[in-house]
């Protein structure tokens, strides 16, 4: 599941060899990258991108990171600090990304990861006109994952399952 790098955004993240703040740094992700062009997609500047391949008490391991603006043809200048993009460990709340129009049944959190499982309307300040959850800007937090669902909190402090997170940072991948 792809996600974009949240965290820290002045200085590298440390990419951790296993799933603890004492496990070696095997590697950094990039900080955000401010360019005139970056306004398109988001509000701060372009984040790392990376794949989420697994999961461990508050902790993701990623994978394939990619320097921030680069898959957007806007990549970082040379000097820039480096990208690691190979398999290691961040925290859960060094992640992020946005709500994927996964084309769900019924738009809200889920209580546990199922299309089935029951979930809560969402509050008035994320819900969209037809009181469904927005997937535009309503993600706050990623905690956990499990396959292609991801434990989440929106805007307005619920907390809950949605299946889909979008990483690019131009679109909600529709």
């Amino acid at each position: 599941m792809p996600h974009q790098g949240m965290g820290n955004t002045r200085h590298s993240l440390p990419v951790r060899a296993a799933p603890s703040a004492q496990a070696k740094v095997v590697g950094r992700l990039a900080p955000v990258h401010v360019t005139p062009e970056s306004g398109q997609g988001s509000e701060e500047g372009w984040r790392v991108e990376f794949d989420i391949t697994g999961y461990s008490h508050g902790w993701f391991r990623i994978t394939h990171a990619t320097p921030p603006g680069a898959p957007y043809g806007d990549p970082p200048p040379r000097g820039y600090p480096k990208t690691y993009s190979g398999t290691g460990w961040i925290r859960a709340s060094d992640a992020g990304g946005a709500y994927a129009n996964s084309q769900m049944p019924v738009r809200r959190l889920l209580s546990y990861p199922h299309v089935d499982a029951p979930g809560e309307p969402p509050g008035t300040d994320v819900a969209g006109p037809d009181g469904a959850l927005s997937i535009d800007g309503t993600l706050v937090r990623l905690f956990a994952c499990s396959a292609n669902w991801a434990l989440t909190e929106s805007r307005d402090g619920r907390r809950g399952w949605w299946r889909g997170i979008c990483s690019n940072q131009v679109t909600n991948c529709s």
